[in-house]
Order: structure tokens, then C-alpha cells, then sequence
């Protein structure tokens, strides 16, 4: 479960054992026209035993992707 207030997405897990992990997924909806990057800057995690742990920022292009044929020949 997720609480939403406003532009932060917050997951709370009351227990988490010794070298237990926990995984969690944010999907995000645009416009079918939208282009640019969506950039998830500002993430990290916390417990009243360990210090706060800050995530790199993670960006995802939007927008249309394009293939191209690629040919190799050999020598």
C-alpha cells in the first residue's frame, strides 16, 4: 500500500528483517503526445535504525522511439 499527497508517492513497511529486501514499482501515465524525459530525482529510504540512504536520479525518455535497420558485412 501507498499513500499520494500531492507530488510524493510514499510506501511504509513496518517490519523489514536483517537483509530482507523489498521492492516496489512507480508507473507513470502521459499524453500519447508527450515528449521529453520523466525524471525521478528526488527518492531514498529510511528507518529509525539506519541512516537515510538517497537514490541517483533515474530519468526515462518519452516520446517516440525509432528503429533503424542496421546491416554488417563481413570483411
Amino acid at each position: 500500500p501507498y499513500t499520494l499527497a500531492g507530488r510524493t508517492v510514499r510506501w511504509e513497511f513496518p517490519i523489514l528483517e536483517i537483509s530482507a529486501t523489498i521492492n516496489v514499482e512507480l508507473t507513470v501515465s502521459v499524453d500519447i503526445t508527450a515528449t521529453g524525459t520523466i525524471t525521478n530525482q528526488d527518492y531514498f529510504a529510511r528507518s529509525n535504525q539506519a541512516p537515510l540512504v538517497r537514490g541517483e536520479p533515474i530519468t526515462t525518455l518519452v516520446g517516440n522511439v525509432y528503429y533503424l535497420p542496421l546491416a554488417v558485412k563481413q570483411p
